[in-house]
């Protein structure tokens, strides 16, 4: 019972920052946003890591650069355009060397339909 409320605790926490990065760069967040939608449109599906090369590409600022927390990323993808379709092993070796191979699964997305995204 201990382990299960301190998971909820966890979650309760995750979402309380993803809201405060949202509400403290949401133009950042826009602009971003739109990026990953390029991207998908162009592959069928995004991930993090695809948006992480795409704002290297692109000369554009990461989170450290703007006084952000990467965490500002988890607010992403919170849109109801964007639906989760997969789990895929991230590229980024340091996340791979801090947390395991296993433990290194990152999310795949795709656009909804304007149809979908209203129905929900």
């Amino acid at each position: 019972m201990a382990v299960q409320l301190a998971f909820f605790g966890g979650v309760t926490e995750k979402n309380r920052i993803i809201e405060a990065m949202r509400e403290a760069h949401p133009v950042y967040l826009g602009t971003v946003r739109s990026f990953a939608r390029l991207i998908a449109m162009k592959k069928g599906t995004v991930t993090i890591d695809d948006v992480r090369a795409d704002l290297e590409a692109r000369d554009f600022p990461l989170p450290s650069d703007i006084g952000a927390d990467d965490r500002i990323f988890g607010a992403l993808f919170t849109r109801k355009e964007f639906e989760a379709v997969g789990q895929v092993l991230t590229s980024r070796q340091e996340r791979v060397a801090r947390a395991g191979r296993n433990s290194s699964y990152i999310t795949q997305y795709k656009l909804r339909t304007a149809t979908e995204a209203a129905a929900l």
